[in-house]
């Protein structure tokens, strides 16, 4: 559950600095795949929903916070829809990178990234998702990141402190 603080500074009509993704953003489209994101609009998704807005919110943040249930060591497919509407986020050139190939960045703001995973999991499905957790911060070429793991959601959108320049991408 998204905690009353979110929902309160959300009402309020107040710059609350910082942005939340969630089911209770509205309807948010599936990603086309059409990588107009890349060439035809920079940074701009060209489906016209509340989604559009996550790759310049990214831009303007400091750290991206993912909120999810635990899905067969992964994240919710709403969650995955909106981690695949922010590609516009990233370049679409890539390097190598530790061995591994990586986007470029487009911004220059540098995020952590952080997962806070929720739900009755196995040992294998929690390395597992440690894993992929460990996969995005690199796709979004994070400073650093972490990952947590919580028994419900209330405990893990109970950890976040609101107040802070982030953008919150989660379940509600």
């Amino acid at each position: 559950m998204i905690t009353t603080v979110f929902t309160d500074l959300l009402k309020s009509g107040t710059d609350p600095g910082f942005a939340v993704f969630s089911p209770l953003s509205g309807d948010i489209a599936d990603c086309a795949g059409c990588l107009d994101c890349w060439y035809a609009t920079p940074g701009v998704c060209r489906l016209r929903d509340k989604g559009r807005d996550i790759c310049p919110t990214l831009a303007r943040s400091s750290e991206l916070v993912v909120v999810s249930s635990c899905v067969y060591g992964g994240c919710s497919p709403f969650v995955k829809n909106l981690l695949d509407r922010s590609i516009g986020y990233l370049s679409p050139y890539f390097r190598i990178k530790d061995r591994r190939m990586a986007h470029y960045t487009k911004y220059r703001n540098r995020l952590s990234v952080r997962f806070l995973f929720y739900g009755d999991f196995t040992p294998r499905e929690k390395a597992t998702a440690a894993s992929f957790a460990s996969a995005c911060a690199g796709t979004f070429n994070a400073g650093d990141h972490s990952v947590v793991f919580y028994p419900e959601a209330e405990a893990a959108w109970a950890e976040i402190d609101p107040r802070l320049k982030k953008l919150y991408i989660g379940e509600a």
